[in-house]
């Protein structure tokens, strides 16, 4: 239902599955507003007249007491005054309430009527294609950025080099990309001497969510050679005074890195950074550095 502004004009439709059942139900529900409309009109109409009717009753009688009391006082005495005086006040009640129910009486109950009938509809209110098509492209959206927002804050695993330091607070010491060049490995041993400074070393490479340690701990070891004495060491019984991590993207997550930075705090190595390999290195690397 719906109300014009404006207007004392009450708008009503109905939803079924084909457009005469539609109209019909309209129509329906048209005809029993009236009548519910109607029922309740006359019923607060018939309250008020028997409220009215039960008062006039009341003051009749009082009203035939009064007279009866002014009948047996002496002409002229002050009783008699005051007792004339409340007869009049009451014949005066009782002409105003009869004339509000004699106007009860003639109203008209008159609850509406239909402007025009319900008529079958051309086309279909619904299913709107525009609408859904545009709601469903904003939800479509809102539960993608949802969805993205949710794996961004609950998966943990470090997806690329970025997320290294971001995840974990290390920081990256070099991203070691599918086919590396031995340049690449040169400037991560030259960052590696840089923080050990002078002296022997003892560097312990460290695996997290990969199996491509063992080559990049071979190249890296072999580019620190020619730097400085520095042994690269993959068993902490080594006693190695420095770590460095190696975290497979895609595989390793930032609470594995955080459990394996606390284990080695506790036997007092220090993690200079990490570095990030792929899942899988080419087996041409390998069996170069079996080779070599």
């Amino acid at each position: 239902m719906d109300v014009p502004p404006n207007s004392a004009i009450l708008s009503i439709w109905f939803t079924a599955g084909d457009p005469i059942s539609a109209a019909a139900g309209a129509q329906a529900f048209a005809d029993a507003y009236l009548r519910n409309r109607s029922l309740s009109a006359a019923q607060t109409l018939a309250a008020q007249m028997k409220a009215l009717s039960t008062k006039l009753h009341e003051l009749d009688g009082e009203l035939g007491k009064a007279a009866e009391n002014v009948a047996t006082l002496p002409h002229g005495s002050a009783a008699r005054v005051v007792a004339e005086h409340q007869q009049s006040v009451l014949g005066r009640q009782v002409y105003s309430l009869t004339l509000k129910y004699d106007a009860l009486k003639t109203i008209a109950v008159t609850p509406g009527a239909v402007i025009s009938q319900s008529r079958p509809p051309s086309a279909p209110s619904a299913p709107s294609v525009p609408l859904y098509l545009g709601s469903g492209l904003f939800l479509g959206l809102l539960a993608g950025a949802g969805a993205a927002f949710g794996r961004d804050r609950l998966d943990t695993r470090v997806r690329a080099a970025a997320d290294v330091e971001r995840l974990t607070t290390l920081p990256l010491l070099a991203d070691i990309p599918l086919r590396a060049d031995p340049g690449a490995f040169r400037e991560l041993a030259a960052g590696v001497a840089a923080s050990l400074g002078e002296g022997y070393h003892r560097l312990l490479v460290v695996e997290l969510g990969t199996v491509t340690g063992g080559p990049v701990a071979e190249r890296l070891g072999a580019a620190l050679s020619h730097l400085a004495p520095i042994a690269v060491v993959t068993d902490p019984a080594d006693r190695p005074d420095a770590a460095v991590l190696l975290l497979g993207l895609r595989r390793t997550t930032s609470t594995e890195v955080a459990q394996a930075v606390r284990r080695l705090a506790r036997q007092g190595t220090t993690v200079l950074g990490a570095v990030t390999v792929p899942p899988t290195l080419p087996m041409s690397t390998r069996s170069m550095k079996q080779t070599a």
